[in-house]
């Protein structure tokens, strides 16, 4: 590889956005962005979000979505100042979001383990055109970062940032 080469390759960036419930309070999400090494870039949380009941009769089945999507997630993709390669969630409502980002958004998920080593992962993009780009993007990512383990860190983060805030 040529110098060119090396100065024209952008550096990949993986969102992972996740909603996490805090009893008592609601729904709270959190969007991390990580470089390639698997370090933070940035990272966003909202404060918690409480349906009125109003909301819980009107939405019914489609109130979590609406939720997750509209109130809590396309704030936080608004917020971030990098657009990443792709955007990882876990939750299937979470693919409502693709719409508000030009990036892909992949659910991934783990499955049952097939021997007593670690399961194995799954992912499907919320839009079929970016099947291709994805796999590429996803097979990657894999060789540098657990995929799932940002997960966790959102819901430490989120659970922090708010347990600090009840305190003050």
């Amino acid at each position: 590889m040529d110098d060119s080469e090396t100065h024209s390759r952008q550096p990949r960036t993986t969102g992972f956005l996740a909603i996490s419930r805090i009893d008592g309070l609601g729904f709270c999400g959190g969007y991390l962005l990580l470089n390639d090494a698997g370090r933070p870039i940035e990272f966003h949380c909202t404060l918690p979000v409480r349906p009125e009941r109003a909301h819980e009769i009107l939405y019914g089945a489609t109130l979590q979505p609406w939720l997750f999507t509209e109130l809590i997630s396309r704030p936080l993709l608004g917020k971030a100042a990098a657009c990443p390669d792709v955007i990882l969630v876990e939750q299937a409502e979470l693919g409502d979001v693709q719409p508000y980002t030009p990036a892909p958004v992949v659910r991934v998920w783990q499955t049952e383990p097939a021997s007593e080593e670690a399961g194995h992962l799954r992912w499907s993009p919320a839009d079929e055109r970016h099947r291709e780009q994805v796999a590429k993007t996803i097979s990657e990512l894999t060789s540098r970062v657990d995929l799932l383990e940002p997960f966790e860190r959102i819901r430490q983060a989120i659970d922090e940032a708010h347990s600090t805030r009840a305190a003050s």
